[in-house]
């Protein structure tokens, strides 16, 4: 029986493996809380895997590859953003959270700034986490042509949008902490091996550096305002999204929390470096391949066998965890923001069957976009999304848990709309040669210190 034969049966089988992680942890799903916050029990090391885990998916892992396959060393902020998000979170964001009791960001808004500032961000919040989606659909796709050379678009999406929905659909966040531990083992291992690999194959680094062009060994391959710029993007974007916020409350105690998220933030660097590394090693080997496949042609052409199927599934399902922690997200989102709303007397089991019900028709949108031509740049979508989410949400968060009561409340909604838009015109518009994230940060900052001051004058009067 051949190498290929193996291969099949690897990926049988870690998918089969996985897969029933999903389903079987759902048998422990008894109230809203062990859906969405694992049942609020989980030590240092879980934290650590978890919090690593959720974005050890296809931006850090395919992502961070492509970009070092067609940029070089831009190839690594991504995962320093998380290193920064991670660690911050952990050591000076996640007591307050927790103690405020909100499980989701727009709750805090909504309870400081009123009723229209918790729709806004919920409304704009969602489209900016709903666009990440699409990142790790694209990474589900590369991995899957890579698996299935003859398989369209819409069979890999398909498959893609299966893995997500098996995955989260019955055990929610418990499931996806389960398969977290797992795979950031597997891939963290497969990370370093492979980083040994290209050390050794190419005499310390020497020929790879020959191999690639110049700008690909610059410190700053597009531009330090680019570069730095989506490094803090992602930083801010992490700490604004959902599924961080509800792993802060899946810890047993502040304790536990403060370690996971520092610990899970330090191992996203040393993959992001060894998946940059890879990126490169593939453009001096093999740069005929689609960038988008680097990190996959890489097992398949260094790995054999059992090994090749079980990897591959691997980060697969590594996809499609960090594509269950955004579905998860949007779904706790508009439970607690919305349905409760509107049916405050629900049941968990109502809660439950409405989320999963949600879920479903986000995974089935996702493949029709998908599916109509969208471009297929998993870190444009990364950034994009990082960029959304931290102009919408990270400055309205912060002045409620920190400045309660500071801010006049009419001047956070026009600060919660004020920041995207100022984003889109300067990515889209104005074209400038810097992340745009900066541009709506200061329009959305501009806007709050006018909100401060208007406080202030109304406290006078």
């Amino acid at each position: 029986m051949g190498s290929d034969f193996w291969r099949a049966a690897g990926i049988i089988f870690a998918i089969a493996a996985f897969s029933a992680i999903g389903v079987l942890s759902g048998r422990h799903v008894k109230t809203k809380a062990d859906y969405y916050v694992a049942g609020r029990r989980f030590g240092a090391l879980p934290m650590t895997a978890t919090t690593a885990g959720m974005y050890l998916g296809g931006g850090a892992l395919i992502g961070t590859a492509q970009l070092a396959f067609t940029n070089g060393f831009s190839g690594v902020y991504f995962s320093l953003g998380c290193l920064l998000a991670l660690a911050g979170t952990g050591l000076f964001l996640s007591e307050k959270v927790r103690r405020g009791g909100q499980e989701t960001i727009q709750e805090i808004v909504r309870n400081e700034f009123g009723r229209t500032a918790g729709v806004l961000s919920t409304l704009l919040g969602i489209l900016a986490f709903y666009i990440n989606c699409m990142s790790q659909f694209f990474s589900g796709i590369s991995l899957v042509g890579s698996i299935l050379p003859g398989a369209s678009v819409l069979v890999s999406s398909l498959i893609t949008a299966g893995l997500i929905l098996v995955c989260v659909y019955m055990g929610g966040f418990l499931s996806m902490s389960l398969i977290n531990i797992i795979k950031s083992v597997v891939l963290l291992t497969t990370a370093l091996i492979s980083a040994a690999f290209i050390f050794a194959a190419t005499h310390h680094f020497a020929d790879l550096a020959a191999a690639l062009p110049a700008e690909h060994l610059t410190l700053f391959p597009r531009g330090a305002g680019t570069d730095v710029g989506n490094c803090l993007s992602s930083a801010l974007g992490i700490i604004s999204t959902q599924g961080t916020i509800q792993a802060i409350f899946a810890a047993k105690d502040d304790r536990s929390c403060k370690i996971g998220f520092t610990l899970g933030g330090l191992i996203l660097p040393v993959a992001g470096a060894c998946c940059m590394l890879i990126g490169m090693y593939m453009r001096a080997t093999a740069p005929e391949i689609n960038a988008l496949e680097a990190f996959p042609q890489f097992i398949i052409r260094h790995t054999h066998g059992l090994l090749s199927g079980t990897l591959l599934a691997t980060l697969l399902i590594a996809v499609a965890s960090a594509g269950v922690s955004l579905v998860l997200g949007i779904s706790s989102i508009l439970v607690n923001n919305f349905y409760l709303r509107l049916r405050p007397d629900a049941d968990t089991k109502s809660q439950l069957r409405f989320s999963r019900a949600l879920i479903v028709l986000l995974l089935l949108l996702t493949v029709v976009i998908i599916n109509t031509g969208a471009s297929d740049s998993i870190m444009q979508y990364n950034f994009l999304s990082m960029g959304l989410r931290s102009t919408v949400l990270f400055l309205p968060m912060c002045a409620a848990l920190f400045l309660p009561g500071k801010v006049s409340s009419r001047f956070a909604c026009a600060a919660i709309v004020a920041g995207p838009i100022s984003l889109l015109i300067g990515r889209y518009i104005l074209k400038l040669p810097f992340d745009c994230m900066f541009f709506g940060m200061a329009a959305g900052a501009a806007v709050m210190l006018l909100g401060v001051l208007d406080q202030r004058r109304q406290a006078r009067v």
